[in-house]
């Protein structure tokens, strides 16, 4: 008996060692500049997509570097072979309390990431959702396995980039606790 695992989906993990407190700080003082950017999102959290990318901002270079050299990492690993680091943006999400995000991608990229630059573990979740359809019946499935995910939860964990395919559809839980939970958002094309 051969059990094939075809067509998988891939989100890469890795860690930011450095401090994080100055562009805690640079988030929060260009909040109070830069005008509201993003969709119309039902609780959607302050950001700044298409008012203000960071990746033009020269204060954020490191965390720029960082994150190209991890893109460069994953797309080798998963045998992408045309992705322009210099066709990047990025951009800061702030999520005050009741902030979420619905279920949404960034189909018009090729990968996207998620970098957790302010969070504590009371802070809500980011959900993946399964890109396999349910069966038809949603059939039961004696426990819970890799076979049988429909969502995977991602804890926010403070320096945490997550990287993956733009086509990958994914939430935030809404957040229940008084804090300041901030990511960086990037899309790669």
């Amino acid at each position: 008996m051969t059990v094939i695992n075809l067509f998988p989906t891939t989100i890469y993990q890795t860690y930011y060692k450095g401090d994080l407190t100055p562009y805690v700080n640079r988030c929060i003082e260009l909040k109070d500049k830069v005008k509201r950017g993003g969709g119309n999102w039902i609780n959607g959290p302050y950001n700044t997509y298409d008012t203000y990318d960071l990746f033009k901002d020269n204060y954020f270079k490191k965390l720029k570097n960082f994150f190209n050299e991890h893109v460069m990492i994953y797309t080798k690993t998963i045998g992408l072979k045309k992705v322009d680091v210099k066709k990047a943006c990025a951009w800061f999400n702030v999520y005050n309390k009741s902030d979420s995000q619905e279920y949404h991608n960034h189909n018009f990229n090729i990968v996207s990431g998620i970098f957790y630059l302010k969070s504590n573990d009371q802070d809500s979740n980011t959900i993946f959702k399964s890109p396999i359809s349910d069966l038809p019946s949603d059939a039961e499935f004696d426990e819970n396995n890799i076979y049988t995910w429909k969502i995977y939860k991602s804890y926010p964990i403070q320096g945490k980039l997550l990287l993956f395919r733009s086509d990958l559809n994914h939430c935030v839980e809404q957040q229940m606790v008084d804090s300041n939970r901030i990511t960086i958002s990037v899309n790669y094309k």
